[in-house]
């Protein structure tokens, strides 16, 4: 199996369309190059190079990205209170 594209993106957020079941991951300011060779890069020499401003991707679904919560009755008070630090800046927002 060979890499045959890259996908470059300036920021990759979580769509509102995620909802509806559609993609939920939305690359912004980026651009799509593509080749069939087995010389490395070649695009950035030939300009197969496809910008775009947005663009659906496919992605590992959010889930996926979430860590195991810790388990309070067995964390030491010092890693206890290390973790409500942490979960605090969340709250804010």
């Amino acid at each position: 199996m060979a890499l045959d594209q890259l996908l470059y993106a300036g920021d990759v957020a979580l769509a509102e369309a995620a909802r509806r079941g559609e993609l939920p991951w939305v690359a912004h300011d980026g651009g799509r190059a593509s080749s069939r060779t087995a010389e490395p890069a070649p695009w950035r020499s030939r300009g197969q190079y496809e910008p775009f401003p947005l663009k659906p991707i496919s992605l590992e679904p959010p889930a996926y990205f979430k860590t195991d919560d810790p388990d309070a009755d067995r964390m030491t008070y010092r890693e206890l209170r290390s973790y409500i630090g942490e979960l605090e800046p969340a709250a804010i927002t």
